[in-house]
Order: C-alpha cells, then structure tokens, then sequence
C-alpha cells in the first residue's frame, strides 16, 4: 500500500515538472521599417578665435571734394543710387565765378584801351626821339632837349611793357577762374552706386569739403578692422579667416589682402580681407582670428530633436533599431573653409546657407551611428531599413 502511494507521488510531481518545461510559443515583435541617413559621430577639431569688429569697403572707392566755394545748387542723385562714369551727380552754384570772370574781362578790356591809346601815343614819341637823335649829331639842339625827349620815350616803353604785362597776368587769372566752373558740377569717375551723401541742397562748400563718396560696381569687397597688435605674427598673406556680416546673419571667407604696421597710438594694425563674395560697403561685422584648435564631439544641427526642454537626437544600435537619446548640448559651431568656427551668440540659426555642428557635452560617444534626416517622421523602436 505504501509503494502504491509513493508511485502515485511520484507520479504528480513528474507531471508538474514536465508541465512547467513545456516550451512557450515565440512572439515576434513587428517594428515599423523607415528610411533616414545615417551619420557616425565624430570628435573634430574646432577653433578657438578672437573677435574684432570692422566693416565692408569696395576695392575702389572715391569721395569727391568740392574744389571751389560756392552754394550747393542741386543734387542728382541719393544714398544707394546706382550711376554711371560721367553721370552728373551735384551742381555748385557757379554765379560767383561768373561774376569774377566778367570783372577781369572788363579789366582786361580797360587795360587794351589804355595800351591802344598809349602805344598811339609812343607812336609819335618814338618818332620824336629819333629825329633829336639825328639833330643831336649835327648839333641842332642841346643835349639837355634831347635828354628829355629821350626820357620820356624810354618812360612810354616802359609803361606800354608794365600794361602788356598786366594785361598777360589778367588772362591767367581768366583763365584759372574759368577753370573752376567744370569743378562746379560733380560728375561720376566711374560706374558704380553713391555710397554716402555728406551735403544737401544750400549747403555753402569750400574747397577740400568732401560732397559724395561712390563705390565701384567692379573688382571685389574688402572687410577692414584693426586687429591687437600681439596678433600680428598670427595673420599671414591669404590666410583664410571667417567674417560674420550681422546685417545678413552670415559667415563669409576672407582671404588676407594687406597687413599694414603697427600703429603705435592704438597698437593696432590695419587688416584687410577680400571677401568672398560682392557685399555693399558699409556693413558692420566681425572678424574670427584663429587662435588655436580643440577637438569636441560634434553632431550637425538637422540631427537635434526638440521635445520641450530636452534635446535629443536618435541613435542607431548594431540590430538597425532606432533609439532616443537625450543629449546636454554646448557651443554652436559653423563650417567655413576656416574650420569649425564657433558662432557668435547674436546671431540668428535660421540663415540659409549655414552648415552648423552642434557640441555635444554628454549623452553620446565617438563612433555612435545616429539619424541625420526625416528626424520628424522617425520614432523610438523603428527599424532603419
């Protein structure tokens, strides 16, 4: 009886055992698939610079001066206007060198007048003289009569050559006095716009003051700042620097174009780059000296997810999965020919053009592979296809 019972019990508790060894059938997961490019992520060096402020120039540049005195009569053209070479541009009022020249005409006339008569006048003296020449030699007057004959000859000479010398200087002074008239109406000495207008109509000039400033239309933009003097062995002949232009929220390459010496009042020395493209003159902006590089882990801006207040980005793991990943974020960089020069702080991220790299400070590690695209469409769990 008691071998029954124990077979019994054994019996049962096989049969529990081989019920909980029994296989449990396996669920797939079904992921949704989505299409997104891939990028690994990277420590790369990125630069530290110092900022120095200056502004846009054209390669040519003309200010044009007043070269007489006179009213402002009339201004042709505005700020901005573009011309061409020879376009007239402002008019001097021109009615006082008009009276000058009438009064030295009229001078000049008097003066022709007094020698008309004069010389008439030498005329008969001259003959005078020449006939008490003849009668001194046969004694037939005194030498006392012929003195005076002879000294008022030789006074009409004299006289006659003083009024042809006035009258020679008077033309001269027609001259130069007509010569300032083509300066009363300022014409364009090239095609280009007119940058600055630094008079208004009734405005009185004088010779030296400065009416118009007009860039040229050709040849390129240079950016000019002055850069601390301790930097002047840091900046070589084409050496590329980044300028950031904050009227157009952009980053633009400059190429060293001068390095002037140093200026021992500020010391400062004057740089100048040639930008890469054609700007307007007068821009403000910012010069990036290189000083030094560091390496950071960077990621680029497309790849950052905002949810709220966390940043993120989508990691890929080695099975194709897509995970979130929240991320602590650092300096913004942007890519220039330069480097990875890092972004000023009041400029806008929205300009187009921009190839921005986000510092990544924590949350991810060199050779990750994360989403670069379709970051809206993809989401945690998705398989990469």
């Amino acid at each position: 009886m008691l071998k029954i019972k124990a077979l019994a019990i054994t019996v049962c508790i096989l049969a529990v055992w081989l019920a909980g060894c029994k296989k449990e059938p396996h669920v797939e997961v079904k992921r949704r698939k989505v299409k997104a490019e891939t990028a690994t992520v990277k420590r790369l060096p990125v630069l530290k610079v110092r900022e120095f402020p200056g502004r846009t120039k054209a390669e040519q540049t003309a200010t044009l001066s007043s070269k007489t005195s006179g009213t402002v009569k009339r201004i042709l053209v505005d700020e901005g206007r573009r011309v061409k070479k020879g376009q007239l541009l402002l008019e001097v009022d021109d009615s006082d060198i008009k009276a000058r020249i009438t009064a030295v005409e009229r001078g000049i006339k008097a003066l022709l007048m007094k020698k008309k008569a004069l010389t008439a006048k030498f005329e008969y003296i001259k003959k005078n003289f020449h006939r008490y020449k003849a009668l001194l030699k046969e004694e037939a007057v005194t030498k006392e009569e012929f003195d005076r004959i002879k000294s008022q000859y030789l006074a009409t000479q004299k006289e006659i050559r003083s009024l042809d010398y006035e009258i020679k200087r008077m033309k001269s002074e027609k001259n130069a006095v007509s010569s300032l008239l083509k300066y009363t109406k300022i014409r364009a000495p090239f095609d280009g716009v007119v940058s600055k207008k630094f008079v208004d109509e009734g405005t009185f000039v004088a010779p030296g003051m400065p009416l118009l400033a007009v860039n040229s239309d050709k040849g390129f933009t240079l950016f000019v700042t002055n850069v601390d003097e301790s930097l002047i062995d840091s900046v070589k002949k084409q050496e590329e620097i980044p300028v950031f232009i904050k009227a157009l929220n952009r980053t633009y390459s400059g190429r060293v174009h001068s390095i002037s010496s140093v200026d021992p009042k500020s010391s400062t020395f004057r740089l100048k780059l040639k930008l890469s493209e054609k700007l307007p003159s007068g821009l403000f902006g910012r010069a990036f000296i290189p000083q030094e590089s560091s390496y950071s882990v960077v990621v680029p801006e497309k790849a950052i997810v905002q949810r709220g207040n966390l940043k993120a980005v989508y990691t890929v793991d080695p099975q194709n999965i897509i995970h979130f990943q929240v991320i602590r974020c650092g300096s913004v960089y942007e890519r220039t020919k330069a480097g990875l020069v890092p972004l000023p702080l009041y400029s806008s991220l929205s300009a187009e053009g921009k190839e921005l790299m986000i510092e990544v400070l924590a949350g991810l590690k060199e050779g990750e592979k994360i989403v670069v695209s379709n970051t809206e469409n993809v989401r945690e769990g998705d398989e990469l296809e």
